[in-house]
């Protein structure tokens, strides 16, 4: 078994800590930038090296990143961090744009500005960010959320090409209501009523981090050699109707 080495956004919850799980059962050799170390060396003890870093602060990420001491390139950058919120338009003061922007937006921009460096990376390696049906279809209240991670897709669509000559393949994936801490926080501010008519709208049910999680490992591995590009939505069926 050929073991990998990927550099990872988040992954002490949620999607992204199946996914670290995933990763490790095949050996993998795991980079992850956290927020909270702590929380991460009581999940992970050894199997993973850390790196700590407020993505919230986006302006220092590019430095921390630089001082890592590198044995063997990255064949695979996971961007999973990100902050979701629903708040009208007339409470998207300028601190709120900016902190939902530098997690969800400038700190992964960095990060592939970071990776695309031939001394970072191997050349055919995968970058998959977590997206969301919000960046397409739009929502009230989430005019904040829907514009940061609409940004995503964007740049995904020119690194792609710009990173193409390599073979290095930048995917998006845009989830629906997902059962994580985040999906159930969203839940928790609701009725019962409302929870009711929202999973109405899902004609196979709320998704699981696994569901997304099989979908990240798909795109990271040669299965997926000749997707880039795109923004790949899984929302059980939700964006159909």
């Amino acid at each position: 078994m050929i073991t990998k080495n990927y550099l990872i956004f988040g992954g002490t919850s949620g999607i992204g800590l199946f996914l670290v799980k995933e990763l490790l059962k095949s050996k993998n050799n795991l980079t992850l930038v956290v927020r909270n170390i702590d929380k991460a060396k009581l999940l992970f003890n050894d199997e993973v090296k850390l790196i700590e870093v407020d993505l919230e602060n986006s302006s220092i990420l590019l430095e921390t990143l630089n001082k890592i001491n590198i044995n063997s390139k990255f064949d695979g950058l996971i961007y999973t961090a990100g902050i979701e919120g629903t708040f009208p338009l007339k409470s998207a003061s300028h601190e709120k744009l900016i902190k939902y922007y530098n997690i969800n937006t400038i700190s992964f921009h960095l990060a592939l500005s970071f990776f695309s460096k031939k001394k970072i990376s191997n050349d055919s390696s995968s970058i998959v960010v977590i997206s969301s049906i919000m960046s397409t279809i739009g929502a009230s209240g989430k005019s904040v959320y829907s514009a940061s991670k609409s940004s995503i897709n964007g740049l995904v669509r020119s690194a792609a090409l710009e990173l193409s000559s390599r073979k290095i393949r930048v995917n998006a994936i845009s989830p629906g209501l997902t059962l994580t801490e985040m999906g159930n926080a969203l839940l928790d501010r609701m009725s019962n009523n409302d929870q009711d008519k929202l999973l109405k709208e899902y004609p196979l049910g709320f998704g699981k981090s696994e569901y997304v999680s099989d979908l990240i490992l798909f795109l990271l591995s040669e299965k997926s050699i000749w997707i880039t590009g795109q923004n790949l939505i899984i929302d059980g069926g939700y964006t159909i109707k």
